[in-house]
C-alpha cells in the first residue's frame, strides 16, 4: 500500500466515524424523544457558540466548563442508549466507534504528540484485530516486537527514558502535533529536495559531484529559510500556521462539506439504524450475511483469544517455536461483487475494435464476408492454421511456431541439419524498425504501404 492510499483510507474511516456517530445520535433523539434531552442539546449547541464569541479568557473558560459538563452528561446517556440497543447495526457500529476505529486514529496522534505510552497502548489493542481477521505475518512479527517494547525499560532503561521524553521522534517545525518518526523526517528533509527541481537527476559514481551535492543541499535549505523569514512566511507560535495544517479553516471546511455531503446520501438510501434490525451495507443498502456479520461481531473477542495462546505457547512457555504455522481465524466478512468489472467491459470493447479493423483490412484486400466469417475472428494476430473438429481455425504465431510450420513443409531427406537445403525467414517487423520513419515523416503502417518511395 502506498503513502497516499493509507492517508486517503484514514481520512475516509474519520469520515465514517463522524457520519455514523451523527446518525446514531439522531436515532437516539428520535427514542428517546425527551424534552429534557432536546433542551439539553440546544444549551450545549448554545454555549459552544458563546464560547466562540466571548473575548476575555475567564468567560470562554468558565462557558467551557459548563458545556463540558453538560455533553458528558449527554454522552452518558447516549452510552447507555447504545449498550440497550439490541440491533445489529447498532452493534457492529458501536463496535467500529468504541473499538476498531480508535487505534487507527491513534496511530496518527502517538507520532504527532511523540506519546510512547500511547504508542504501547495502539500496539496492543490491534494485536486482537491482527489475529481476528487472520493477519498472520502482523501476528507473528507484531507480537515479538510488542513484547520488545514492554521489556524496553529493564533491558536498556536509558533508551527508554529518551523514548519517554519524546526523543524518538523529530519536528520540522513549531507547530503543535507536527511530530514525524525518523524514516519520514529523513524522506522529507533529506531524500525530497534531491529528487525535486533543482536535486540530484539520476544516478553517479564521482563522489566528488556527491560531496559537493551533500555541502550544497544544506547551504540551499539555508537560503530558503532565511528568504520565508524575510518574507514573513516563516513559522511562529503567534501566527495561524503554528497549528497543524488539517487544523486550518480550509481543512476543516472542506472535511464539514465531506461529511454533510456523504451524510446526505446515506439518509437518500436508508437510515440503517431506522430502516431494520440487520445490518447493512451504508453504500448499497444491501444487508449482510449472517456469518459475516457473526465474524464481524465476535472478531475482537476471537482475536484476544488468539493472541493470548500465542503469547503463552510462544514467547512465554515455548511450547511451540515461533515459525511455526498460526492458526487463521479469517472469516468471511465481505460480498463479491456480482456485477461484471470495468476492465472487463472496456477489455471487450478493445477487442472488438480490433476486430472490425482487421475485417476492414481483409476487405479492402479483397476477401468477401464469407470467407472471412470462416475462421475464428479474434484481436490477436494469427498466420498459421490448425485442424480440429470444427474445421479450419487460426492459432497464434511466434517465431518458434514459424520455423516448425515450414519444417513440415520440407521432405523427410532435407529435413536434416547436415543436408544443404535452405530456408530463408524474413523479420518484417526488424526491418521496419531499422527505416528511418521519424526523418521521412511516416506514422502508422497505412502511411508506409501507401508511401511511393517504398513501394517501388
Amino acid at each position: 500500500m502506498k503513502g497516499g492510499h493509507y492517508v486517503k483510507g484514514e481520512e475516509a474511516m474519520s469520515l465514517v466515524s463522524e457520519l455514523m456517530t451523527a446518525l446514531m445520535f439522531e436515532q437516539f433523539q428520535v427514542d428517546e424523544n425527551s424534552c429534557e434531552l432536546d433542551q439539553k442539546t440546544e444549551t450545549l449547541e448554545t454555549k459552544i457558540q458563546q464560547a466562540l464569541d466571548v473575548d476575555s479568557p475567564a468567560q470562554f473558560r468558565d462557558i467551557w466548563e459548563e458545556s463540558k459538563m453538560l455533553q458528558a452528561d449527554i454522552m452518558k446517556s447516549f452510552t447507555e442508549w447504545k449498550v440497550t440497543e439490541s440491533t445489529e447495526n447498532a452493534e457492529y457500529w458501536s463496535l467500529f466507534l468504541d473499538e476498531l476505529y480508535p487505534p487507527l486514529r491513534d496511530l496518527t496522534h502517538y507520532i504527532r504528540q511523540a506519546d510512547w505510552n500511547l504508542f504501547i497502548s495502539v500496539l496492543r489493542r490491534c494485536m486482537p484485530l491482527f489475529f481476528g481477521f487472520g493477519r498472520t505475518n502482523y501476528c507473528r512479527w507484531g507480537s515479538l516486537f510488542l513484547e520488545d517494547c514492554l521489556d524496553l525499560q529493564r533491558k536498556f532503561p536509558g533508551i527508554y527514558k529518551c523514548f519517554k521524553d519524546g526523543g524518538w521522534v523529530m519536528y520540522h517545525t513549531l507547530r503543535q502535533g507536527s511530530a514525524v518518526g525518523f524514516d519520514m523526517a529523513l524522506e522529507k528533509c533529506y531524500n525530497k529536495p534531491a529528487k525535486v527541481a533543482g536535486g540530484i537527476i539520476g544516478m553517479t559514481r564521482q563522489k566528488e559531484a556527491v560531496a559537493v551535492w551533500n555541502l550544497l543541499k544544506h547551504e540551499k535549505d539555508l537560503h530558503v529559510a532565511q528568504l520565508l523569514e524575510w518574507c514573513n512566511l516563516a513559522d511562529k507560535d503567534d501566527s495561524e500556521l503554528s497549528l497543524h495544517h488539517e487544523f486550518n479553516p480550509s481543512s476543516t471546511k472542506v472535511s464539514h462539506d465531506r461529511t454533510k455531503m456523504l451524510l446526505s446520501y446515506i439518509k437518500s438510501i436508508n437510515n440503517p439504524f431506522s430502516t431494520g434490525t440487520r445490518l447493512q451495507n451504508i453504500a448499497t443498502g444491501a444487508e449482510i450475511p449472517k456469518d459475516a456479520v457473526i465474524g464481524l461481531l465476535g472478531c475482537l473477542e476471537t482475536g484476544e483469544k488468539s493472541y493470548q495462546e500465542f503469547v503463552r505457547t510462544r514467547l512465554q512457555d515455548k511450547e511451540m517455536h515461533l515459525h511455526d504455522t498460526i492458526p487463521t481465524n479469517r472469516k468471511t466478512v465481505f460480498v463479491k461483487p456480482t456485477s461484471t468489472p470495468p476492465s472487463s467491459v472496456k477489455k471487450s470493447t478493445k477487442d472488438a475494435a480490433e476486430t472490425i479493423r482487421y475485417i476492414d483490412y481483409a476487405r479492402e484486400r479483397g476477401y468477401s464476408m464469407a470467407d472471412l466469417l470462416k475462421y475464428e475472428l479474434t484481436s490477436t494476430s494469427h498466420f498459421l492454421t490448425t485442424e480440429c473438429k470444427d474445421g479450419i481455425k487460426l492459432k497464434k504465431s511466434d517465431k518458434a511456431s514459424l520455423a516448425r510450420e515450414l519444417v513440415n513443409q520440407l521432405s523427410l531427406e532435407h529435413r536434416n541439419v547436415q543436408s544443404d537445403a535452405q530456408m530463408i525467414v524474413v523479420d518484417f517487423m526488424a526491418l521496419v524498425r531499422r527505416l528511418p520513419v521519424k526523418k521521412i515523416g511516416l506514422h502508422t503502417f497505412g502511411e508506409l504501404a501507401t508511401g511511393s518511395e517504398y513501394n517501388n
